[in-house]
């Protein structure tokens, strides 16, 4: 299963959680329950929002690269900087020479 297919799976997935809120009257519940003070255009507003973000983001995996570097796994110039600082140091023989007195 693609990338793609997975966040239109979430995305339907998140359209009948929203079917199940407004058929078992959710808001409702939560007003006499939780004593919350929301408007059901409000509650509809942010369902509506949420939604429209998932199908955006279901349209832009499929332009999205096959392999993404993780945000937690180290950057290329950070692992170049610790295999730098491990080499050892050239040993003097090998070193660039002083350039020779002028005549």
């Amino acid at each position: 299963m693609s990338r793609t297919d997975l966040a239109w799976l979430a995305v339907a997935a998140y359209a009948l959680h929203i079917m199940e809120e407004r058929l078992l009257d959710w808001l409702g519940s939560a007003r006499r329950s939780l004593q919350i003070t929301m408007e059901q255009d409000n509650y509809r507003l942010i369902e509506g929002v949420f939604l429209i973000l998932g199908a955006v983001a279901a349209m832009v995996a499929a332009s999205l690269p096959r392999r993404m570097r993780p945000w937690f796994a180290p950057s290329a110039t950070r692992t170049r900087v610790r295999s730098a600082a491990a080499r050892p140091v050239r040993p003097a023989a090998t070193a660039r020479q002083p350039a020779p007195p002028p005549r």
